[in-house]
């Protein structure tokens, strides 16, 4: 069963297209993983999965329900971005050790990030984005 759903998500900000057609859905207990350069539409995606901007069209759902509903005090998804930004090597560690443990409990891991090498080792899929769209979608 999908965990998350994403059903041609779309964002038009002062006529500028921010989020163009966005379609995926993620299995529940994976670590997924969005990479692409400052600008690409990773933060606004974020966005809109926590249900801070509303889509000009489309829709998101997670466990079958409104992204609104799906907030709780022990929350099944967790959200980063850019998280080993300013980290160093021994908090970047601890991080990772952090999420896969989380990855274990069952709980569903999204990341964003800059560079490939913060989240290859750590994804089991990756996509790319560029310009408000996802680019490649790919196995890690």
């Amino acid at each position: 069963m999908n965990y998350i759903k994403v059903n041609h998500l779309t964002k038009v900000i002062n006529n500028h297209t921010v989020l163009d057609d966005i379609d995926f859905e993620l299995k529940q207990g994976g670590i997924y993983s969005f990479i692409g350069h400052n600008g690409s539409g990773k933060t606004m995606l974020f966005r809109a999965l926590c249900g801070f901007i509303a889509p000009t069209s489309g829709e998101v759902t997670i466990n079958g329900v409104n992204i609104s509903k799906a907030i709780m005090e022990d929350p099944d998804l967790l959200i980063f971005d850019e998280p080993t930004n300013s980290l160093d090597k021994a908090g970047s560690q601890s991080f990772i050790d952090l999420i896969l443990d989380l990855k274990e409990k069952g709980k569903t891991i999204l990341l964003a990030s800059h560079h490939i090498a913060d989240i290859d080792g750590i994804s089991d899929e990756i996509f790319e984005m560029e310009a408000g769209q996802i680019i490649n979608r790919r196995k890690a």
